[in-house]
C-alpha cells in the first residue's frame, strides 16, 4: 500500500509543476500551453499526485461522456515504476466512471505503452505522426463495463 501517494485537484505548486514536468518530458508529450492547464484545473479535469507532500506526478483528462480522452499523463522519473502512475490511471478511470471508455494516445516507441497494456487497455489503432515529429502513435482503450442487476 502506498500510503504516502495522495491524488488531489488543488495545491499551490500544481500549475507551476505541470508546466514544468510536460517540459522536462516535452520528448515524449504533446505541449499544452500554461492557460490550457488554467482553464482546465477550474473544470476539475487535472488530478496531481503528491509522495510524501511533494508533487510526483499528473493526470489531464477530457470531459466525461461516452468516451473519456486522457490527454496527457507523466511521472516524474525518479517516481516511475512505483505504482504511482496505476494510481493516477485509477483515479482516471473513477472520474470516468459511467462513460463507455476511456482513450489516450501514446507515442508507439515509448516504455509507457507496456504500463498502458499492463493496465488494461488495449490498442485501437496506430496512426502515423504528424510533419515535425514524424513518430507513429497508437491510440489505446479501456471499456469501463459497468454490471447490470
Amino acid at each position: 500500500m502506498k500510503s504516502d501517494f495522495v491524488i488531489v485537484k488543488d495545491h499551490p505548486s500544481l500549475l507551476v509543476y505541470i508546466d514544468s514536468l510536460q517540459k522536462k518530458n516535452a520528448e515524449q508529450l504533446s505541449f499544452y500551453p500554461k492557460q490550457a492547464f488554467e482553464r482546465e484545473q477550474k473544470k476539475g479535469r487535472l488530478f496531481l499526485g503528491l509522495l510524501n507532500g511533494d508533487p510526483a506526478g499528473y493526470i489531464y483528462v477530457g470531459a466525461r461522456g461516452g468516451d473519456v480522452k486522457c490527454h496527457q499523463v507523466c511521472i516524474q522519473y525518479d517516481a516511475r515504476r512505483k505504482l504511482y502512475g496505476a494510481m493516477l490511471a485509477s483515479a482516471m478511470e473513477e472520474y470516468a466512471s459511467g462513460s463507455e471508455s476511456v482513450t489516450l494516445n501514446c507515442g508507439f516507441d515509448l516504455e509507457a505503452n507496456l504500463f498502458w497494456k499492463e493496465m488494461g487497455y488495449k490498442c485501437v489503432h496506430v496512426r502515423e505522426g504528424g510533419d515535425k515529429a514524424k513518430k507513429k502513435n497508437q491510440c489505446v482503450e479501456k471499456e469501463l463495463t459497468t454490471l447490470l442487476d
